[in-house]
């Protein structure tokens, strides 16, 4: 029985070691940008930047229209290209299957699979959503930066502001 706990010793001591040696190294530079602090109503955390000083100055448009569709990098085969490439902040499933996922520049996307494909709800905004929400599946309202409310009746297939 020693020796059975033993062997277990020496074999966790030879996987570990084995990781350590081939462990790879991250060569990639750091990304020098601030993280954006989505929040109002709170101090601004030491290291983060505010929503308009991240993209002061630039085109909502352009960034918009550059991350809607996506196109392929030839490395790594994307399960969804047609989402956007944007920091999604918020999730809400009325089920297994349907959801919506929020988030930057006025991103909204659904799913009716569980989430094994997405599909982009029009908005008519470049303003973060910050949450989703719905009730029933048909009527599902999205809040988000500077009091931004939008509101579907139709499941999440289009999207009033309000």
């Amino acid at each position: 029985m020693k020796n059975l706990q033993i062997l277990k010793y020496i074999l966790f001591i030879l996987i570990f070691v084995s990781a350590v040696l081939t462990a790879q190294t991250n060569n990639e530079e750091t990304d020098t940008t601030k993280p954006t602090q989505y929040r109002r109503g709170i101090p601004l955390q030491n290291n983060y930047q505010t929503y308009e000083e991240k993209y002061t100055g630039k085109d909502f448009e352009e960034i918009k229209r550059s991350l809607f569709p996506l196109r392929s990098t030839g490395v790594w085969t994307e399960l969804n290209p047609g989402v956007p490439r944007v920091d999604y902040i918020g999730i809400h499933f009325v089920n297994k299957d349907t959801g919506w996922a929020c988030g930057d520049l006025g991103t909204l996307i659904k799913t009716i699979d569980g989430g094994n494909s997405w599909t982009v709800s029009e908005t008519n905004t470049t303003t973060p959503i910050l949450k989703v929400k719905s009730f029933i599946g048909q009527i599902v309202i999205a809040s988000g930066y500077n009091g931004l409310i939008l509101r579907s009746t139709n499941g999440g297939e289009t999207f009033i502001q309000l």
